[in-house]
């Protein structure tokens, strides 16, 4: 199981938040369909981008635990 970063844990909360206010301010408040799908697919990205940091920091610990086993195996 990999876990999950502070930043991407922080950027999945902000993104998502954005997501359900704006959603509230346009669809229900003002009912302005335009700015609020605009802002939605702003905070689906933030998200987004939140995961693929996640995915990147995961991959570079793999590989740093590879190298690190290869690095000992080979030592000797």
């Amino acid at each position: 199981m990999k876990l999950h970063s502070n930043w991407s844990i922080a950027s999945y909360v902000v993104g998502g938040l954005f997501s359900l206010f704006s959603a509230i301010r346009y669809f229900v408040i003002y009912s302005d369909t335009d700015k609020a799908l605009v802002y939605v697919l702003i905070g689906t990205m933030i998200m987004g981008l939140g995961w693929l940091y996640n995915q990147q920091l995961n991959i570079s610990n793999t590989l740093d635990t590879m190298e690190d086993y290869l690095q000992d195996r080979f030592e000797k």
